[in-house]
This record gives structure tokens, C-alpha cells and sequence, in this order.
């Protein structure tokens, strides 16, 4: 993950309250308020002596609240734990964070309540702010049975819709206002049976990441996403209004709706409070989310960028918020000698904090429609002044292909080149937007079984076949193929290439018949080095044949 993408900005204000080898445990987060025109939340931390969520007699430990514009609430959760500087140490959703868990299976119906929790702000295990605090608080709740004893499940909206929708400072904004259809819109389009959901979002102002981790809400069925998303501003700007008529009222909790019709599997991460003999599991953070049932109303979702230049305006977003980064970053120059903490990288982040920013996907598929002028800059980069290049790797594959007839002792492994009347030519021309791409395919037959090598001349090759395997794929089939994948993969880097095709392999069995097994890496001027470099590399492919045609029945 890169750094500068996902950097947790330090709450400073911690150290205004500096206490020296100690830990600071985000207990709790507010209602949202508004100070010249920005939302902001109140963050509530208590003083540790170890990072964890263990607590006794807290009354006594030092607590203190920060003043944070509420997009932060994109970063951290409830149950976070900060190292005395204000550095995020640990976070519920991370590998490394010890604390309880518990499922809820799609029997149990979650349902919105509001009100206080005073039953267990009096606990003596968790240090729950004043009733005051909690007295609007929304939550979803459902009772559960686990080992005969019943468990009432505390879900603060707040961390519902932190793993839905809050992926970034700058899309919580956008949703909190009610401003997103100023910077994405949507529709759907039916063409041979095939249902298309057509995202255009404005790539001068959001990248292309946080759009394809939201854009799947906006074709659930009965349009359930959509409102549950409206319903966040709509309720957040109305209870503001009311609120500036009242006095000594001041924030306001988030309130929605889930988007599923129907049941869904949940793991929580929280705390188990036992007070006065009723159980209850509060919620930091949901670690997961399942729907077996199909949620959508298309087959898959296309993100079209509003403007030309795509990298070009990625590149700037990340460099203005690089610039933002670096600002608040000032606040920390003269501090030395740190406190070296486990499983912190450094500086800005915890290493497993890219789980937290894993983008969410019910099994729809969405890509990225290609521009003509990315498209003519990847096949630049590709072809222009790698002439040399290309013809080692070229050379490789050959080497490749003729030891394989050797080994595997088979006449019937072939260069195929689709579409070409000259039969001594052994490359593929892929024609995409009037832009030539050249593609190596080695058709290999295989105990009976057919299998396709395929090198785009990218430092990998993938081997794929029919879904069958007992037959070959016809021309047609593999050109549409492979145009599919130059229009919608190729800008990604060599080395995810493969792994992208193979993630969605379910996609190209379905719709093409074709079955994305495995991929290898290869660099071509090791057969200038090293002897042995065919002899491993056919050895491997081999490995591959054998592995896949067992599972042939």
C-alpha cells in the first residue's frame, strides 16, 4: 500500500495532554455540530497504562475530549487505541487488536431504535461518557442467542456506516452534505439481456478508488442504497436546523437504513458488558458483511470519468491531499525520540491499517471505462522505443514454446495467431480503437486437455483454457477475449494483471466460457544468463498442466 494514499493523520491534541509511556483509547464518539459552516464531532479518549480495551476502576484515569472535523470519522473508530503523541497505534478492524467478537446470522433482524443506553453506562468494564452524551444516540440492535444466553447487540449507525460508505475524508464529506450528486450520477442501460449500471463521477475531484467502493449502493433493488445514503444528509441537515432553535442542544447522531431487504451475515468487533445480569455486545467496528442472496439490479457496474487526462487528475487529487498531509505534519516537527511501538511502521500508519481500507464488493463486478487517450498512452508505453525489449521477450516465449514440445513430448503445441493469413506468422493482432496490440498465444494439448498460454509481452504469461478443457476455444471467442481484457485491464500494472483476470475468473467463465487458471512471471533476459532458465521456467508451466488437469474429471 502506498503511504501517501492512506496516511492516518496524529490527533495532535493529545499532547497537550502528555502523560509519558502511556496509551490514549478512543471510548467514544459524539453527535455532529457545526462550527463556521464545518461539521465536527467531539472524540472522547481515556488514559492507559497498557493498548488494549481492559479496564478498572476508570473513574479514576484521565479523560479528555478533542475537537475533529467529522470526516475523520473515515479513519478511526470507536475502541482505537493512540500511543501518547496522538499516533494511531491500533484500530478494531486490524489483525493485531484483541478485543470481542461476535457473528449474527442472517435469522436475526437488525432494527434501528433510538435512545439512550443508560442500562450499561453504569457498567464498571467499559467507560461509557454521561447520559447526557447518550441520550439520542441511534443504534441498530437485535437480540441473539449464542450458547443459551441471550445477547443484546449495540450497533452505533456511526459504524455502520463507516464500513459501508465513509472510505475517505473527502466521500464522507460528500455524503454528510448531501453533495454527491454534484460529483457522480448514475443510470441503468439493458443491451442483449445484459444489465449495465453507468457510474460517471467527477475524477477532478474523487479518486477513482472511493467511487468503486460506493458506486454498487446505487443499484441495489429497491433502490434501498440510495436512500439509506440520502437518508444520512437529509437527517443530519434537518436535525441541525432544529437544533439552532434549541438551546443547550448541539450535536446530532447519524441516522439511515441498512441496505439489504433481506438478511445478512454480520462480524462485529466491540465489547461484551455484563451489568445487572442482562448481556450485551457493544459495537466498535464491523469487520464484515455478507448477502448470499443476489442484491442488484444489473449484472455489473461501469465507472465512466467525467474528464480526459485520468492519471493526470489522480496524480493532482493525491498531491493536494499529499500538500494537506504535510501541514498537518508541521505540528509535529521537534519532537524526538519517538517511543519505537510493535507493529507500527514508524510514522504514519499501523501496518495492517489496509485492512481497514479494503474496498467493499458483493460479487458485482466493477471496472473502469478506458479513454481513448489512456488507452493511446498505454500502447505507447508499451511499444514506443521498447522495440528491443519486446523482441527478448518474444524470444523467450519461442525458447518456451520449443522446449515444451520437448518435454512434454507432444507435436500438438502451437503458436495460433487469430485472424492471420500468413500461417508462418506467430503473433496475435489485437485491434482496440484502431491501436495494434501484439499477443503471443501457445495453444497446448495436454492429455487430452487444451490449455492456452497467452503473454502480452508484459513480463507475465497466463494460462487458460476452456472451461471444459476437453475442447479447444474457437477464434472468435478468444479475440473477443482478449480485447476485453486490453480495453478494461490493461491499465492496471504488469505485476496485477493476471491476478486481476484470475480474481474475476468466475466473470470470464460465465460470460466467455473461458477459465483464468494461474499466471507466471518471467524476466526475458535470463536466458542470456542463466542455462537453466527455460528448463525451470518450462518445468513450472508443467507443474501447472498437471495440477489443473486433476481436476478434470
Amino acid at each position: 500500500m502506498n503511504i501517501n494514499d492512506d496516511e492516518i493523520p496524529n490527533i495532535f491534541q493529545l499532547k497537550e495532554t502528555f502523560i509519558k509511556d502511556s496509551f490514549w483509547f478512543l471510548n467514544w464518539i459524539d453527535g455532529v455540530y457545526v462550527v463556521d459552516d464545518i461539521k465536527y464531532v467531539d472524540f472522547h479518549f481515556i488514559n492507559k497504562d497498557t493498548p488494549d480495551d481492559k479496564f478498572s476502576e476508570f473513574q479514576k484515569n484521565c479523560q479528555v475530549t478533542v475537537q475533529l472535523k467529522f470526516s475523520l470519522t473515515s479513519f478511526f473508530s470507536i475502541g482505537c487505541v493512540f500511543d501518547e503523541y496522538g499516533r494511531l497505534l491500533y484500530f478494531p478492524e486490524g489483525i493485531n487488536y484483541d478485543c470481542d467478537l461476535i457473528d449474527i446470522n442472517k435469522d436475526y433482524a437488525l432494527r434501528l431504535v433510538k435512545g439512550k443506553i443508560q442500562c450499561i453506562n453504569e457498567n464498571l468494564v467499559y467507560p461509557f461518557p454521561s447520559d447526557e452524551l447518550t441520550n439520542e444516540l441511534e443504534y441498530f440492535t437485535t437480540n441473539i442467542n449464542v450458547n443459551g444466553s441471550t445477547i443484546k447487540i449495540i450497533i452505533p449507525v456511526l459504524a455502520m456506516c463507516s464500513y459501508l460508505y465513509f472510505k475517505s475524508e473527502d466521500l464522507t464529506e460528500y455524503i454528510i452534505s448531501n453533495e454527491w450528486s454534484s460529483v457522480f450520477s448514475f443510470r441503468e442501460v439493458e443491451r442483449d439481456n445484459i444489465k449495465t449500471g453507468y457510474f460517471e463521477y467527477d475524477n477532478s475531484k474523487i479518486l477513482n478508488s472511493e467511487i468503486k467502493s460506493i458506486s454498487q449502493f446505487f443499484f441495489l433493488k429497491d433502490s434501498l442504497g440510495l436512500k439509506s445514503i440520502i437518508l444520512i444528509g437529509n437527517h443530519l441537515r434537518m436535525s441541525l436546523i432544529k437544533n439552532k432553535l434549541k438551546e443547550g442542544k448541539k450535536s446530532v447522531y447519524l441516522s439511515t437504513v441498512i441496505p439489504f431487504s433481506y438478511g445478512a451475515n454480520f462480524k462485529l468487533r466491540g465489547k461484551i458488558i455484563n451489568h445487572e445480569g442482562q448481556i450485551h455486545f457493544f459495537t466498535y467496528a464491523i469487520e464484515d458483511i455478507t448477502v448470499e442472496n443476489n442484491l442488484f439490479t444489473v449484472d455489473r457496474v461501469i465507472l465512466v470519468p467525467r474528464f480526459p487526462n485520468i492519471q493526470h487528475l489522480e496524480d493532482k487529487i493525491k498531491h493536494l491531499r499529499e500538500v494537506r498531509k504535510r501541514q498537518n505534519r508541521k505540528r509535529f516537527e521537534g519532537y524526538k525520540g519517538l517511543r519505537d511501538v510493535k507493529n507500527y511502521n514508524g510514522t504514519y500508519f499501523p501496518t495492517d491499517f489496509f485492512l481497514k481500507k479494503s474496498p467493499l464488493f458483493f460479487n458485482l463486478s466493477i471496472i473502469t471505462q478506458m479513454s481513448d487517450e489512456e488507452l493511446i498512452t498505454i500502447h505507447q508505453n508499451l511499444y514506443s522505443n521498447r522495440n528491443k525489449a519486446n523482441t527478448y521477450k518474444s524470444d523467450y516465449i519461442f525458447l518456451i514454446c520449443k522446449e515444451l514440445i520437448h518435454k512434454l513430448k507432444s507435436p500438438y503445441i502451437n503458436f495460433i495467431a487469430i485472424d492471420q493469413l500468413l500461417f508462418d506468422r506467430k503473433e496475435t493482432v489485437i485491434v482496440v480503437n484502431d491501436l495494434k496490440f501484439n499477443v503471443l498465444i501457445v495453444e497446448i494439448s495436454y492429455q487430452n486437455n487444451y490449455f492456452y498460454l497467452i503473454d502480452f509481452l508484459r513480463d507475465y504469461f497466463g494460462l487458460v483454457s476452456s472451461e471444459k478443457q476437453n475442447s479447444k476455444i474457437t477464434p472468435l471467442t478468444l479475440k473477443i477475449f482478449l480485447h476485453k481484457i486490453i480495453y478494461e485491464y490493461f491499465r492496471l500494472p504488469d505485476f496485477l494483471l493476471w491476478y486481476a483476470l484470475k480474481k474475476d475468473r468466475a466473470f470470464f467463465i460465465e460470460n466467455f466460457g473461458i477459465d483464468v487458471l494461474d499466471y507466471l512471471g518471467y524476466n526475458p533476459m535470463n536466458i542470456y544468463c542463466n542455462d537453466n532458465e527455460v528448463d525451470k521456467k518450462v518445468a513450472d508451466i508443467k507443474k501447472l498442466l498437471k495440477k489443473y488437469r486433476k481436476n478434470v474429471a
